[in-house]
């Protein structure tokens, strides 16, 4: 009898030891995820709609206004996301090749004259521009610009063309959601007309 009931108190206590060890293995990865780092939460970009406007007036008179749309993502600070970019243009020939005149006239409108052969040349004309967006404090954004304008204006017959570029790099500009500025102005020294460039900031939902 004496036997039986020490047999059972040692099986009572090799079960009690087991489960002991058995708690202590299942707690330890737990103690583990306790101390592993936690990553920290990604702050998602925000997309942005920018329309850019390009004006030119010649005192009071609006000569032209051409819009330009582009999407962008803005990024947390300090991190920038990749530039939107947007290209527009033509190649417009240019003759490199004068025809002689006579009496002030060329001689591609005096009959009976032949005319040589006319080379040209090839110009870029259009508009390139750069953005980078980033959140700063506020629910601001801070927009970095940089715009290339070329352009043509229209002169006399026969006479060389002249060409107009505009450039704006690395303006920054910080909007809320649904405002606009007007961030550059400037005028041409020889015709005299004003350039302008407006831009208007929108949250996509």
């Amino acid at each position: 009898m004496k036997n039986n009931t020490i047999g059972f108190m040692i099986a009572v206590v090799v079960t009690l030891a087991s489960a002991g060890l058995a708690a202590q293995e299942q707690k330890q990865p737990a103690a583990k995820a306790e101390n592993a780092p936690q990553a920290e939460p990604k702050t998602p970009s925000v997309p942005l709609r920018l329309q850019i406007v390009i004006s030119t007036s010649q005192g009071e008179k609006k000569i032209a206004s051409v819009p330009y749309m582009l999407s962008v993502n803005a990024m947390p600070q300090p991190r920038t996301g990749r530039p939107a970019q947007l290209r527009m243009g033509t190649r417009v020939p240019v003759p490199t090749t004068k025809q002689p005149t006579v009496d002030g006239k060329s001689v591609s409108d005096i009959p009976g004259f032949l005319t040589s052969p006319t080379s040209f040349t090839y110009q870029d004309i259009g508009t390139n521009i750069d953005c980078v967006a980033s959140m700063t404090d506020n629910g601001r954004f801070e927009l970095t610009i940089s715009i290339e304008d070329t352009s043509i204006r229209e002169e006399k017959r026969n006479e060389p063309p002249l060409f107009r570029t505009f450039r704006l790099s690395n303006q920054v500009v910080v909007l809320r959601d649904g405002e606009s500025t007007q961030f550059t102005t400037v005028t041409d020294r020889i015709s005299g007309e004003v350039i302008r460039v407006d831009v208007t900031l929108t949250v996509m939902k």
